[in-house]
């Protein structure tokens, strides 16, 4: 799974690679309007597009007979039938094209989710380091190895009710810092990115089980057999601005992409 994903996450950089240097709106814009442009096409060629045309003009139809006979309540009731059908149609005509549609966007909002999602700690900026005990026996000890660069701040702090040993750190200057976790005489590593432009700099939790590193691509995933669950830097969360607004990257990324998905269907020809 972790050689999957990295190949994955690698062909993503090569798409981000001219945004590298640029503020991250433009790098998140580039890739909604590929989505939208991507997914139009495989809804034309996944859908009959006959076939989704005359179901829709059977429905503007008979919402037209019901304006004409809208006093006559027999011919009421089976024209709403008849829509219901109608729209049960076209819902078994679109389900194949939404399910083919849902794999290429699930990997793409992964991605940017570890994009766009979290920014990078700033340089002297404080975060919190939470390292997960596995199993339910006694917890090991575990020690926090920081490199040159960055500064543990606190000793470790033990939360036995959670499993969870906790610690305070923070960067001295701009770059990438492996921090080494010594537990039962083997060693783990957590990457910490410090100042750097934002990039997919890294997963937010190292986890021992395989379906949940499909949703943690970049860092190798801890052995399932490791005395240790996770591993977890906690980065801050990142606010993308566009005009005077600032908020969530999904938000952004959804709009973008239908608008042009919605904007290009008159020149494609798409239902």
């Amino acid at each position: 799974m972790f050689a999957f994903n990295n190949a994955v996450a690698k062909l993503f950089d090569l798409f981000y690679l001219p945004f590298r240097s640029a503020h991250p709106f433009w790098g998140l814009l580039a890739m909604s309007v590929v989505t939208g442009f991507i997914l139009l096409f495989i809804w034309k060629y996944t859908t009959n597009q006959k076939q989704m045309k005359a179901v829709k003009d059977r429905i503007k139809m008979h919402f037209i007979e019901l304006r004409l006979y809208q006093d006559d309540m027999t011919v009421v009731w089976r024209t709403q039938g008849q829509i219901l059908r109608q729209n049960l149609r076209y819902l078994a005509l679109v389900l194949v094209p939404a399910v083919v549609i849902i794999i290429p966007v699930v990997f793409i909002l992964v991605d940017m989710d570890h994009r766009f999602g979290h920014r990078p700690l700033e340089v002297g900026e404080s975060t919190m380091v939470k390292v997960k005990i596995a199993g339910r026996g006694a917890s090991p000890e575990v020690d926090l190895v920081a490199p040159d660069g960055i500064v543990v701040e606190t000793p470790r702090l033990r939360i036995p009710v959670e499993r969870e040993v906790d610690w305070r750190i923070h960067g001295e200057r701009a770059g990438e810092f492996d921090l080494a976790f010594r537990v039962d005489g083997d060693e783990f590593t957590k990457r910490v990115t410090v100042g750097n432009s934002v990039k997919r700099f890294s997963v937010i939790k190292a986890r021992a089980t395989v379906s949940e590193a499909f949703f943690n691509p970049g860092e190798e995933p801890l052995p399932k057999r490791a005395a240790i669950a996770s591993i977890e830097v906690v980065y801050p969360s990142m606010r993308i601005g566009f005009s005077n607004w600032l908020g969530h990257w999904l938000t952004l990324f959804c709009v973008f992409s239908l608008a042009v998905g919605f904007g290009l269907k008159p020149v494609f020809k798409v239902e």
